[in-house]
């Protein structure tokens, strides 16, 4: 199996896509990475979330060895869309519209990377721009919004349940301390009991010795 590398952390789903296709990690370090490995790479709005000057620090790595190593971005590699869904490509895109830097790093890398036969993604900033459209973004947006509802109904569930365990280990704990005073209790009494007995023995058998007193008189 052809094993890759990548300078970038990469999505469980792109681990497991990635070893469907018949790729293996590289554990080693990049020196002994094997002529038939790859090095990886995405686009920005695929990996938004690893922030602009991991994804710059990572394209300029990888300019700066392709020369010497087959370097591939994920998508062409697999066969996928390259592009993200509507709310990554337009915080993307405003993105490299602050940082620039970030944007001219991707595409130095594209022209220096194994295009698979494919064209450069020189058009990159154009692309992102004819893939905002309004209603993607809103549905986006809406769907976004239903999940934090649901994040927020799982936490106050969570919350509900944590509450309960603690008043029911609250109960339990006052349970226990019942049980030992009722124990107190009861082992007092059982003495205070026997306490009473030997009393009672004690004036019976002063009474005998009494009456045996009186009858010798």
């Amino acid at each position: 199996m052809p094993a890759w590398l990548s300078p970038f952390p990469l999505s469980a789903a792109t681990l497991d896509q990635l070893q469907q296709a018949g790729y293996t990690a590289w554990k080693g370090v990049l020196g002994d990475l094997p002529a038939d490995g790859v090095l990886l790479y995405d686009t920005p709005d695929r990996c938004f979330g690893l922030g602009p000057d991991v994804l710059r620090d990572g394209y300029q790595q990888l300019q700066h060895v392709s020369a010497q190593r087959r370097v591939v971005s994920i998508w062409r590699l697999l066969d996928l869309e390259p592009s993200a869904g509507p709310l990554e490509t337009a915080l993307t895109f405003a993105l490299i519209q602050a940082a620039p830097d970030l944007l001219e790093a991707y595409l130095d890398l594209e022209l220096k990377a194994d295009l698979l036969g494919h064209e450069p993604d020189v058009a990159y900033r154009r692309r992102l721009a004819a893939n905002l459209q309004p209603e993607q973004l809103l549905e986006a947006w809406q769907e976004l919004q239903n999940l934090s509802v649901s994040e927020a109904q799982l936490e106050a569930l969570t919350t509900a349940e944590q509450e309960a365990r603690e008043e029911a280990e609250f109960t339990l704990l006052q349970l226990h301390q019942v049980q030992e005073e009722l124990e107190h209790y009861f082992l007092l009494s059982r003495g205070q009991s026997q306490q009473l007995e030997r009393y009672n023995q004690l004036q019976r058998r002063s009474q005998r010795l009494l009456a045996k007193m009186v009858v010798r008189s």
